[in-house]
């Protein structure tokens, strides 16, 4: 690639960032009655995320006294985990960071869910709520994968966009080398574009 054509494309690379980043600023917040809502509490994915850890919350207090510093504690984090993943992975910029925070969000889910078993195990609670947090678990997750999926195919028409523009930038410098070759003069002093190596 040219210096021009390497030069049009950092431009053109530029301007896009900046324009994500504008639209970015302007959608990451609303005001609702003088209080902020951000962009990503509109989700499905982190409403469901958000009300599965309320409920992982509260089976986290039946839990007995001896299970505070090892259950408790890992339920805990774990569920934090799943709604600061998907908060987090939202503020990012690019659709691999996003996508990078799903997985993370969705590794925090399946520490729950065999939480929930162990629960299951020691007797901790009755099998009917287990059974309905898993069911719940396994809707956050199907949002989650459905997410990464969007996410993914973001990137992909991302990165042929930008090869289109690419190949457009290319083309039309390319055809401007053509056009300044036909300009050179034929004598025996100046090189001809054939003879010339690249």
């Amino acid at each position: 690639m040219s210096e021009a054509s390497r030069q049009v494309v950092e431009s053109l690379s530029r301007q896009v960032v900046e324009s994500l980043n504008r639209q970015v600023v302007k959608s990451s917040s609303r005001q609702v009655e003088g209080v902020p809502v951000f962009s990503f509490e509109k989700l499905e994915l982190y409403q469901r995320a958000r009300a599965f850890s309320v409920r992982i919350a509260k089976l986290a207090k039946i839990l007995p006294d001896d299970e505070r510093y090892r259950l408790k504690s890992q339920m805990a984090r774990a569920r934090l985990s799943v709604t600061n993943a998907v908060s987090e992975g939202h503020g990012r910029y690019t659709y691999k960071d996003r996508k990078h925070y799903c997985y993370e969000a969705r590794g925090s889910l399946q520490e729950l869910v065999d939480d929930i078993n162990e629960c299951r195990d020691m007797g901790y609670a009755k099998s009917e709520h287990l059974d309905d947090l898993k069911r719940d678990a396994f809707r956050v997750l199907q949002l989650i994968d459905g997410w990464a999926r969007y996410l993914e195919k973001r990137r992909v028409e991302g990165e042929r966009a930008k090869q289109s523009s690419n190949r457009r930038v290319v083309d039309s410098s390319s055809r401007q080398v053509v056009k300044s070759s036909s300009r050179i003069s034929t004598d025996s002093t100046t090189p001809r574009l054939h003879d010339l190596t690249i």
